[in-house]
């Protein structure tokens, strides 16, 4: 089998693409092929970090709602654990999740710590969420040279540092990483916790990771026709000012192998009214809210939603109207 050294250039453009990597056409090992190309690729990222991120861009689709973004993670805490007896892979293997930080992961809404609590407590109507970015797992020796497996499981710096005073905050976002561990490798993991007096397990290095991209705002005003008439143009304005643009949280939930777009509608104004006065209309990537005289929405959704199974809950103590239906693989 023969290969070419990368030749990344982050000032080449069309070019950069058919520098990769030529193997031998009469090749009979893929999974060598795959095997060389990708320790190639880690080797050139490590030198020429910026021109990984062009490469990374130039590969992405066009209008992609996604961004690759270069991130060197800030080490935190680290949190151990295993594998059980039932994972087909890697059994009772040592899991080491690297529990680290950055500016540039998106941080999580602002919510009230009432909201925060039913969050950690697992409730159903919760929508805070704490947006995390997954590495793939990389095998590695602990201290007493037996294999094990670790990953990297990167937050915003705000969550982070509530970790360090809040412990119960802090084996929520535990749970969120081996939550998402086990959705993204297939991997069935123990609940049984330790943090080793370690801040990082591994070499620190730059990662490429898929963001998504920053979206102006989603709220449409609400159009009026232009009056000739003082009269008719006063009524207008009137009718305007009373209806309010309500706020809203989207959040991304996951469970039992499936994705779940989540939208928190706060309608305080609702008061007793029978909610059969709420007009709620559902599309592929879009949402319009209406209650008559008090509050319109219209949005778009950042994924492509099942329409069908979209459901709507009135919790109505709370004023807020919860929509969930399952996100659409792309």
């Amino acid at each position: 089998m023969s290969y070419e050294k990368l030749d990344i250039d982050e000032g080449k453009g069309s070019d950069l693409l058919s520098s990769l990597l030529t193997l031998n056409k009469n090749t009979s090992s893929e999974a060598l092929a795959e095997k060389i190309f990708m320790e190639e690729l880690t080797a050139q990222m490590a030198e020429n970090p910026q021109a990984m991120t062009a490469l990374a861009e130039q590969l992405s689709p066009p209008n992609a709602e996604y961004k690759m973004v270069q991130v060197k993670p800030i080490p935190g805490f680290v949190a151990k654990t295993h594998t059980t007896k039932n994972c087909k892979q890697y059994q009772n293997m040592k899991i080491l999740i690297n529990i680290c930080y950055s500016d540039v992961i998106p941080r999580p809404p602002a919510v009230s710590e009432d909201e925060i609590r039913k969050a950690m407590n697992a409730e159903e109507d919760a929508v805070y969420n704490v947006p995390l970015v997954l590495s793939d797992l990389r095998q590695d020796t602990d201290k007493v040279q037996n294999e094990c497996l670790v990953c990297d499981a990167m937050i915003h710096s705000d969550p982070y540092k509530r970790t360090i005073k809040d412990s119960d905050f802090k084996l929520y976002i535990t749970e969120l990483a081996v939550e998402l561990i086990e959705d993204n490798h297939k991997l069935q993991l123990s609940r049984e916790f330790s943090f080793p007096k370690i801040n990082y397990k591994g070499k620190i290095e730059h990662r490429l990771v898929q963001l998504p991209k920053e979206r102006p705002s989603l709220i449409a005003e609400i159009p009026t026709r232009p009056q000739t008439q003082q009269t008719a143009t006063s009524t207008v304005k009137t009718v305007k000012s009373q209806i309010q643009k309500p706020e809203y949280i989207i959040t991304e939930d996951h469970k039992d192998n499936k994705s779940y777009i989540i939208i928190a509608i706060e309608i305080p104004l609702m008061g007793s009214q029978s909610i059969n006065t709420i007009t709620l209309d559902i599309e592929l990537s879009r949402l319009l809210f209406n209650l008559p005289g008090k509050y319109f929405l219209d949005i778009n959704l950042p994924n492509k939603i099942d329409i069908t199974t979209a459901i709507a809950k009135f919790i109505r103590p709370k004023k807020r109207l919860v929509i969930k239906a399952v996100k659409v693989a792309t």
